[in-house]
């Protein structure tokens, strides 16, 4: 995705005397941008209970962590450095949610010492835990009820979350353990550009609820919907409130179920999207005519791999 046109025309004025002041490459972020990004996410839920937590992994810079907390986002973390990150950022307890893989347990130490959402992945990590998380969170994975999509590929495949048939065992044995407060997880799809992946990762995420509380009694104080998007300019065409029992609930307009439930979350980069809109990555070329009459481009950068460049016309 290329970098807004409000960002280049704001950007480009004053690009070269960055670039001499401090010498290239370098990343620029767009500080209005983001908070823009971060104004109209938010704005497009209104006054729902919804929560964003933004992905530490998708930009782990001090400088943007504790502006978006200053703003009121969460942080989603998923390593002891990016936990380390969100406290240096003035995060704690439930303003972090804690989600990996593989996880050990100085990890899951690391996340319960701050306090946050523990989302656990894998039912055989519910014996590592040190600890009862103040919030525990389990991640399912839809199997083929889902089709995923080409950037993280299909459920079916997927190494991570837990079956259906594996979801009751794991509340219940979190419940044993002492555990009394729970949310549900799920991510589908990541870097998506319309809303609707979204709005079937809610519905299958309600349904669950529903499940779990009929089997268990169990209720969830939160459903998370995992996954960077870019959608918040169309958010409110897809998407409008209902009133269920003085708990305001997210429903598709092409949708007549009205659902109940607690708070939505959701966890995501889609304030910088990996920074292809709100960062550039910026870089001097030089062009040297050889001797038979093509151009060589040469760019001086010191970043060994760059992901999600869109290729151009020069």
């Amino acid at each position: 995705m290329p970098m807004s046109e409000d960002f280049a025309r704001r950007l480009e004025p004053s690009l070269e005397e960055v670039a001499e002041h401090f010498g290239t490459p370098f990343h620029i972020y767009d500080e209005t941008g983001i908070l823009v990004s971060a104004e109209r996410l938010t704005a497009a839920f209104g006054g729902l209970p919804f929560h964003e937590y933004y992905a530490v992994k998708a930009l782990p810079n001090l400088t943007i962590t504790r502006m978006l907390r200053a703003h009121g986002l969460g942080m989603e973390c998923s390593s002891i450095a990016e936990l380390e990150l969100a406290a240096d950022s003035f995060a704690r307890g439930e303003e972090i949610f804690f989600t990996s893989n593989n996880t050990t347990r100085e990890e899951f130490a690391a996340a319960l010492s701050l306090g946050a959402i523990v989302n656990v992945d894998d039912v055989t990590l519910i014996e590592k835990l040190p600890g009862v998380p103040a919030v525990c969170s389990f991640r399912f994975n839809p199997g083929p009820e889902r089709l995923g999509d080409k950037l993280i590929g299909s459920p079916v495949e997927a190494k991570f979350g837990l079956r259906r048939d594996q979801l009751a065992t794991a509340f219940a044995r979190a419940r044993e353990l002492g555990a009394e407060r729970f949310g549900l997880h799920a991510m589908i799809a990541s870097n998506v550009l319309t809303v609707q992946p979204l709005l079937a990762t809610i519905a299958m995420l309600l349904a669950l609820e529903d499940g779990l509380q009929r089997e268990l009694g169990i209720e969830l104080e939160f459903i998370n919907a995992g996954g960077g998007s870019d959608m918040s300019c169309t958010m409110k065409l897809y998407i409008d409130s209902t009133v269920v029992d003085q708990c305001n609930v997210m429903n598709s307009k092409n949708d007549n179920i009205v659902r109940g439930g607690g708070e939505l979350t959701h966890h995501t980069n889609s304030l910088t999207s990996d920074t292809p809109t709100n960062g550039v990555h910026t870089v001097k070329w030089t062009f040297i005519p050889t001797s038979g009459g093509n151009i060589v481009i040469k760019a001086g950068t010191g970043q060994p791999v760059t992901l999600r460049v869109e290729p151009v016309n020069l």
